[in-house]
């Protein structure tokens, strides 16, 4: 799914020169889902980290992984200003958006939300080094097993 998400903005990340840095990605990170739903969180992310932090310098998107024993946490940070904190609370909502007219509708961050929710996981708004980022946290494949 990562790679799926990466592979498609692949050419405008090299274009914009932005590192994108995945951190602790591996192939024992499964859960049940389904694939295309889950690109689409990611690929919603990664699309709004290119907006945000489009003509700055030294531009980054970091996707961090983290297995637990039941559950795997995913945080997307990027090199923009992050969400500022007085609309920490309203960014999920649907239809808000912080873009200027015409370039987004207000829907991405509801539907990241509802999909990962379907999924049975948790989808948040938390502090990463000092800025507002997002974070996902999914059950793990064997822990879905065992509760079924």
């Amino acid at each position: 799914v990562f790679e799926d998400a990466e592979s498609i903005y692949n050419l405008s990340l090299k274009q914009k020169h932005i590192q994108l840095e995945m951190c602790g990605v591996s192939d024992d990170l499964q859960v049940f889902g389904l694939p295309v739903q889950l690109s689409q969180v990611f690929i919603n992310l990664i699309s709004n980290s290119i907006d945000a932090i489009d003509g700055l310098d030294n531009p980054y998107i970091r996707i961090d992984c983290k297995k637990f024993k039941d559950r795997i946490e995913i945080e997307f940070s990027d090199s923009g200003p992050g969400i500022p904190q007085d609309k920490v609370n309203d960014v999920i909502k649907p239809f808000y958006t912080t873009k200027k007219s015409g370039k987004g509708t207000g829907l991405g961050l509801n539907l990241c939300k509802n999909i990962i929710i379907s999924h049975n996981g948790q989808f948040k708004v938390v502090p990463i080094r000092d800025k507002f980022f997002f974070k996902i946290c999914l059950p793990l494949a064997k822990a879905q097993k065992k509760a079924a």
